[in-house]
């Protein structure tokens, strides 16, 4: 369920304020598509995180992707289970975590993408 979204330039981040509860209403993908934005401009892909505790022990990850028109993916995907990336390191249930993530992990031509995708992985 997505509480509330919005994006943001600040200093080389593109920053989503987007808040994701993975609960029972289960998700298969959030994709938040903009064809103004040129992922090659910004460095940093950041947004807030929170897992119901109730949702293990069906919960085990979740994905970060970015996507092309054609919703084709990029060369490679971020998970956020255990990962550098996310706030603490590992994903903790009941607990609001930063996820702040490098653009450049998701492969070269950033420009070539329109799309964000945030998908359960077992959710």
């Amino acid at each position: 369920m997505i509480i509330g979204s919005s994006a943001a330039r600040l200093s080389g981040s593109l920053i989503l304020q987007l808040l994701v509860l993975c609960n029972k209403s289960n998700f298969s993908a959030i994709d938040l598509k903009s064809y103004d934005v040129n992922f090659g401009d910004y460095q940093w892909l950041e947004f807030d995180l929170n897992v119901d505790k109730k949702a293990i022990p069906k919960f085990f990850s979740v994905g970060v992707e970015l996507r092309d028109s054609g919703y084709g993916p990029s060369p490679f995907r971020v998970e956020l289970l255990q990962s550098q990336f996310i706030e603490g390191g590992e994903i903790k249930p009941g607990t609001w975590q930063h996820v702040r993530i490098p653009l450049d992990v998701f492969g070269p031509l950033l420009s070539d993408y329109n799309d964000i995708s945030i998908i359960s992985l077992g959710c």
